[in-house]
């Protein structure tokens, strides 16, 4: 399955096999963020992918990171746009519920 997302994607570099005993092997992207960040831009920059992307990370600092680098990503993909055609929300579990409500807008 891997070796399907890598070829769609033009490659994802930082995948690393490790050999494991158990009957299924184990995969470990060492740079997932990175990931992350090219493969929204990918699909941002795909006029035929429509809709939203949703990226779960493992804790708020991985999610802030990887947002700023998505923003300043796309931002240069937007050429300077004077109003950008993506929304990048950070929402992790110690946001307050206020934070929540306003950070879709």
């Amino acid at each position: 399955m891997l070796a399907a997302y890598t070829n769609t994607w033009g490659g994802v570099r930082g995948v690393n096999h490790v050999p494991s005993y158990s009957r299924n092997p184990v995969q470990t992207f060492l740079d997932y963020q990175e990931a992350v960040v090219q493969t929204c831009a990918q699909l941002h920059a795909d006029e035929s992918c429509a809709g939203d992307v949703l990226a779960f990370l493992p804790g708020q600092e991985e999610i802030l990171a990887v947002a700023s680098l998505l923003e300043d990503r796309l931002r240069a993909l937007d050429h300077g746009r004077p109003k950008p055609s993506f929304l990048v929300v950070a929402l992790y579990a110690a946001l307050s519920r206020d934070a929540r409500r306003g950070n879709h807008r």
